[in-house]
């Protein structure tokens, strides 16, 4: 889970702020062992507006097998809503999924 600010100049590639450094994952690629789900909550990391070379691209040349990323610009509130929305409900239902049961029922 990567929670900071990101952003993808017009013709650059995609990039992530940790702390006052301005950083692009596609340093990473073969440096570091990634994980197989990432989330990034940040603007800007799969921008539909940008070319190819975009924050979530980088991670899954990292190696990660699931990226969800932002295609538009968000604020931290709205972010951070959603990503506990996101992950309570994994908590809730994945383990039903798991074990066989059907989960959540549709009215």
């Amino acid at each position: 889970m990567f929670d900071l600010h990101g952003g993808h100049s017009e013709k650059g590639v995609g990039t992530i702020k940790l702390k006052d450094e301005i950083v692009t994952v596609y340093d990473l690629v073969g440096e570091v062992k990634m994980s197989p789900i990432v989330i990034l909550s940040s603007c800007d990391t799969s921008p539909i507006d940008r070319n190819h070379n975009t924050t979530s691209n980088a991670f899954f040349l990292a190696g990660a097998k699931t990226v969800l990323a932002s295609a538009l610009p968000l604020t931290s509130h709205e972010a951070s809503i959603f990503i506990t929305r996101l992950l309570l409900r994994v908590k809730h239902y994945l383990p039903k999924r798991l074990a066989g049961n059907e989960g959540i029922r549709m009215k």
